[in-house]
């Protein structure tokens, strides 16, 4: 949960290598399921601009688990730029189960963002 917690707030502070490392540790945890750790990782490589690398990792979380957290998010990312209320809606959905998820609440920011919605954010 530590390297987890960690990628996460990382990502939030754009120290997007970092996070990138912490993800890694994650994953290597003993009993993950690796889907949150893969939905970081993913999230860190696109904004360090290996977009194909970060979009087929997402690809893989939205399938494996398309109505779970990690896949609603996954899939919010993966919606933004072509379907911006799908993205929106999706991230809402995350939210509604887990009011305090911290990459919910930036996905919706992020989502409200690109559609000018800036009293929203």
């Amino acid at each position: 949960e530590l390297h987890l917690a960690a990628a996460h707030l990382l990502l939030r502070r754009a120290r997007y290598q970092e996070a990138l490392a912490r993800s890694e540790r994650a994953l290597a945890e003993p009993g993950r399921t690796g889907l949150e750790a893969r939905l970081l990782r993913a999230v860190g490589m696109t904004q360090l601009g290996r977009e194909a690398e970060g979009n087929d990792i997402l690809e893989k979380v939205a399938r494996e688990d398309p109505d779970g957290t990690p896949g609603l998010l996954a899939r919010s990312k993966l919606a933004a730029q072509d379907r911006p209320e799908e993205a929106l809606g999706l991230a809402r959905r995350v939210i509604e189960r887990e009011p305090d998820h911290p990459m919910a609440r930036l996905r919706l920011v992020m989502c409200l963002l690109a559609q000018e919605r800036l009293q929203e954010a």
